[in-house]
């Protein structure tokens, strides 16, 4: 459980009781957004440029990423590899599991919204109108595709590749549909834009908000 202000984490139990708490680096004054990979790890980042991991074990690690702007997104591969996306910049950073930077892909966005990783993908949308897909593999960018929502800020894949995106503002605030064949579809037209953190996609294809 993610808590922003005082900045920390905290385990809990299947019954709800707190087991541990995890204090975020002395200079953070927000935690951007998190992510458990496959062990059980936690990863998160701090608008202080920190990359942190938490082990299921309860081992805390603290990564300065740098930049010259903040973190937004994170994500972990099937590797154990992670993925980082900025507010202020349309790059993306790989970092392996023990924090040492792998690479930096740059896309045609202007700032990084959110981010999710699949078997072979990458998904990052932007603070602009555009997701894009990065191949796990190697890191080519392999298209940049224009939602019919503005910044859409949270991004779900369902098991035959299709992309959903939750627009935040502009005139049209909803969800979009991306087809692998990168053909765009709305969705859903809203009054009022959806949270980033609080929007998922079911099993049945279905937005909650």
């Amino acid at each position: 459980m993610l808590f922003r202000s005082p900045p920390r984490v905290r385990k809990l139990s299947a019954a709800g009781a707190v087991s541990a708490t995890f204090n975020a680096p002395s200079n953070t004054s927000g935690i951007a957004a998190m992510t458990v990979d496959s062990s059980g790890t936690v990863w998160y980042v701090s608008n202080a440029k920190d990359l942190v991991k938490i082990t299921s074990g309860g081992t805390q690690t603290n990564y300065s990423i740098g930049g010259s702007y903040g973190p937004t997104g994170v994500a972990v591969d099937s590797s154990g590899n992670v993925w980082v996306c900025f507010n202020g910049t349309g790059d993306v950073k790989k970092f392996n599991s023990s924090g040492t930077l792998l690479s930096t892909i740059s896309t045609t966005g202007i700032g990084g919204e959110s981010i999710v990783v699949t078997s072979s993908y990458v998904y990052v949308g932007d603070m602009s109108t555009t997701v894009s897909r990065i191949a796990v593999a190697d890191g080519t960018v392999t298209n940049n595709w224009a939602t019919l929502t503005y910044e859409p800020r949270y991004i779900a894949v369902d098991a035959d590749g299709n992309v959903y995106t939750s627009g935040f503002s502009g005139p049209n605030k909803g969800v979009s549909k991306i087809t692998p064949a990168g053909v765009v579809t709305s969705l859903a037209t809203i009054a009022f834009p959806p949270d980033r953190k609080s929007t998922r996609l079911n099993s049945s294809h279905e937005w909650i908000s």
